[in-house]
């Protein structure tokens, strides 16, 4: 059976699309890169859905995998069917190379579905996160007795990302909490409907 090729730009149009579907009112950026030997594309966006929700939306729509275990690089094939619903095809995973990647195959998933092929090997997300978000996950952390007076959210002047800084590490005030981590933590858990 023939597989259909997406380019790495037609590629992101079927990501900027179910994102659009998946998350209304969520202004998402999607960049596609092609470069020698390979291409990939670039999501983000500011607040909204937690990175691993996004994730695990546009990771269906990457053509390649990377074990790090062998330093390897390999492609994947996938199934589209007529609703747009994408399966892993075929995997070739490392294995037979000593790496950890398991490999994996599936049926057609029904009989009109196609055999395709995404240009982007591998699709990279970034979240921003606003003042706002920010203040949000500080008073979640509050209401469940952390002391936050500890920290303080600072703006970046290059991008107007907020991030969370950690004024003191004197134990007494923290109270054994690295507070630095456990907002950014709460931050990353935080979904934001837009």
């Amino acid at each position: 059976m023939t597989s259909h090729y997406f380019s790495c730009a037609e590629t992101a149009k079927l990501v900027r699309n179910e994102l659009k579907s998946r998350f209304p009112g969520v202004k998402f950026s999607v960049r596609s890169n092609t470069y020698a030997g390979g291409a990939s594309i670039d999501v983000s966006w500011v607040d909204g859905p937690a990175a691993k929700i996004v994730d695990a939306v546009v990771g269906q729509f990457a053509g390649g995998r990377f074990d790090s275990s062998i330093d390897m690089a390999y492609n994947v094939s996938h199934w589209m069917t007529q609703d747009g619903r994408i399966v892993i095809a075929s995997n070739p995973g490392t294995g037979d190379q000593k790496g950890s990647h398991s490999a994996e195959r599936n049926w057609m998933p029904e009989p009109d579905a196609k055999l395709v092929r995404f240009g982007a090997d591998f699709i990279f997300t970034k979240r921003a996160i606003s003042p706002n978000l920010a203040r949000r996950a500080l008073d979640r952390l509050a209401a469940k007795g952390y002391p936050v007076e500890c920290v303080e959210i600072r703006v970046s002047d290059y991008d107007g990302e907020a991030y969370i800084h950690q004024t003191t590490r004197d134990e007494t005030l923290t109270r054994g909490f690295d507070m630095e981590r456990e907002a950014n933590e709460a931050i990353q858990r935080t979904h934001c409907a837009a």
